[in-house]
């Protein structure tokens, strides 16, 4: 069912409402864009990148060819606010508090797109 909801798969019956509207994902892209995404029970963490690298891996902001690591940590940090955690997303992942678990960065990560 996730699948469908996120746009892998392509219903074959009923209807996905998304605040009380109707909606039909094309993609995964496209569910995203909708905030629609998949939070996985497995956490993978790359410990040599920032908080900022991990929580937009493999969707980081490219300007003219290049990843924009300004962009990349403002748009995380905006995203941290919003759970309440000032956290420097700039330093590798390994080196944040104790306090902080991994699991407060996948929602993030799951569903906040970015764009140039």
């Amino acid at each position: 069912m996730y699948r469908v909801l996120t746009g892998v798969y392509r219903r074959s019956a009923g209807e996905i409402l998304l605040a009380g509207r109707a909606v039909e994902p094309k993609g995964t892209a496209d569910a995203q864009a909708m905030g629609i995404g998949t939070v996985y029970q497995e956490v993978n963490l790359l410990p040599n990148l920032s908080v900022s690298a991990n929580l937009f891996i493999g969707r980081e902001p490219v300007c003219f060819g290049l990843v924009s690591h300004r962009k990349m940590n403002a748009r995380a940090r905006q995203i941290l606010a919003q759970y309440g955690l000032a956290v420097d997303v700039a330093i590798p992942w390994p080196i944040i508090p104790a306090r902080y678990s991994k699991s407060w960065l996948l929602p993030g990560r799951s569903i906040f797109p970015l764009k140039c």
